[in-house]
């Protein structure tokens, strides 16, 4: 899982992550926080155990939500913006 998420810096077209599972934390911790440093990339994940979440822009406790909320992230038609939800990031 930690080479996958590393692998996404190399594509180009890429703007967003969204990270659904149980259990994520060591080297996928590591890998998340490397590729959110190198790129303008939005982490979405589920709320979960392990240190993913220390790193995601937004924590979301349903997964269509998640689904949803980073389509409208980078879409260019849309007005919901990331950015202001500040460090009120946990619903």
């Amino acid at each position: 899982m930690a080479e996958a998420i590393e692998a996404i810096s190399r594509l180009p077209r890429v703007s967003a992550l969204v990270l659904a599972g149980s259990l994520m934390g060591g080297e996928i911790s590591e890998a998340v926080k490397n590729v959110k440093k190198e790129n303008d990339l939005i982490v979405i994940c589920l709320n979960m155990i392990g240190g993913v979440t220390e790193y995601a822009d937004l924590i979301i406790t349903d997964p269509i939500q998640a689904g949803v909320l980073s389509v409208m992230s980078v879409a260019n038609t849309a007005a919901f913006d990331i950015t202001r939800l500040g460090d009120n990031n946990k619903f």
